[in-house]
């Protein structure tokens, strides 16, 4: 049986600056972002795709109480490290990190910023031989 190829969504969840902002300005923008980056992970499991969303993992974070932001991007680096694709589907910073590391794992990138690109982005992962 052939195993299911794993894709990491990549896509800005914070702005780094948040000079200026109230905290819940700050949560808010945190979950819209997430919840986007959640929306391109229905669609990549619905072509039976496997999706792996960096964020996520926030909810162990509160369940424990004590994770520091090095635990969330050790953890998400490291699904990102076993995974086939990266599709990126907006920009900041930790994006362009994460970015580099598919690069210099061989990881296939493909941008999915707007509808078109994410569809033709998902049919070039569903053709990846391993």
């Amino acid at each position: 049986m052939k195993r299911k190829l794993k894709v990491y969504i990549a896509g800005k969840l914070s702005d780094g600056d948040n000079t200026g902002r109230t905290p819940g300005q700050v949560v808010v923008d945190y979950l819209q972002n997430l919840s986007a980056m959640l929306k391109v992970a229905g669609r990549i499991r619905k072509a039976g795709l496997i999706p792996y969303v960096p964020g996520t993992d926030m909810l162990i974070g509160i369940a424990n109480g004590d994770w520091t932001e090095d635990d969330y991007r050790e953890c998400g680096i490291e699904f990102l490290k076993g995974c086939d694709a990266m599709i990126v589907i907006s920009d900041s910073l930790g994006v362009r990190r994460e970015i580099e590391i598919a690069e210099r794992w061989e990881i296939p990138v493909y941008d999915g910023r707007d509808e078109n690109k994410l569809a033709a982005a998902i049919n070039n992962i569903k053709r990846i031989n391993i």
